[in-house]
């Protein structure tokens, strides 16, 4: 399958290893069983005579997810009880998932993606990508599930968790009136009205 992604932020760095230059963020469960890490490098500085590789009011521009969508599509909103889910994306190599997968339960909902929740509590913890997004495959997880401690305040304080576009919008159950792009499917597929 193949998604167009032009709409999309491509991440910014690809050390994902480099833990000194990130920002790590946790997402678990409800029961707290399982727990994902994702390390989000910061962007490189952007050089020029005029700022010294410093944005503008000096500060270090924050880390953002390779992908910050809303999902409206059948398997979403069956699999989360919610009319959308605003999900979180990030290259397969950014991601720590659970080691111990005893407390795992993982089905693939379509050829493109297969969906993890806790053995637990039920909760719907990350989804695995079998497609590339930016030349890697990735991972993403419902946005509810970050534990919202102060690195989370920071980066939404700086709008680095905003959704940036609506996906499956031809399959909503309400309308959204955000001002966000929204795509019939995919990115690249039709762009639809907001009602």
């Amino acid at each position: 399958m193949t998604v167009d992604t032009s709409s999309m932020s491509a991440p910014t760095s690809t050390d994902g290893n480099n833990l000194d230059k990130t920002m790590t963020i946790k997402a678990t469960c409800f029961c707290g069983e399982n727990e994902i890490q994702v390390h989000m490098p910061f962007p490189q500085p952007k050089t020029s005579e005029s700022n010294n590789g410093a944005s503008k009011d000096g500060e270090q521009e924050m880390p953002k997810p390779m992908l910050s969508v809303i999902c409206h599509c059948s398997i979403c909103r069956r699999l989360h009880g919610a009319s959308f889910v605003h999900f979180l994306g990030f290259p397969e190599a950014q991601m720590d998932t659970p080691s111990d997968r005893s407390n795992l339960v993982g089905f693939d909902s379509s050829p493109e993606m297969t969906r993890y929740s806790c053995a637990r509590c039920n909760t719907r913890i990350y989804n695995q990508s079998h497609i590339q997004l930016h030349g890697s495959k990735f991972r993403d997880f419902p946005a509810a599930v970050l534990v919202n401690d102060d690195t989370v305040e920071k980066l939404r304080k700086a709008g680095s968790l905003k959704p940036t576009l609506h996906l499956f919008y031809a399959d909503r159950v309400m309308d959204v009136k955000d001002g966000l792009p929204k795509f019939k499917e995919y990115p690249g597929t039709e762009l639809l009205d907001e009602s």
